[in-house]
């Protein structure tokens, strides 16, 4: 075995497969018509109630998800659909 990697013997060697250099990326899910109307539906009485609210609520902006409402004066996060 040279100094070189060769990806050839890599899998004689190791018994594994070789080395994934590009990382996996999903495309984000496109939102389907029950999940809007579910929003909707949910959205709708916080208006009649006068409830204080919030759409897409980021937590911390360091994390990569948000919550679907932050009822402000409750202090309550909602999720309507989780692994947006």
């Amino acid at each position: 075995m040279g100094d070189i990697y060769d990806p050839s013997q890599y899998k004689k060697l190791t018994k594994k497969s070789e080395i994934k250099t590009k990382p996996r990326s999903r495309p984000l899910l496109k939102a389907k018509k029950a999940y809007i109307e579910a929003l909707e539906d949910f959205e709708q009485p916080l208006n009649v109630f006068k409830i204080k609210y919030e759409k897409l609520f980021q937590f911390e902006s360091t994390k990569h998800w948000c919550f679907d409402f932050h009822l402000i004066e409750q202090r309550i996060l909602v999720e309507i659909l989780g692994g947006r």
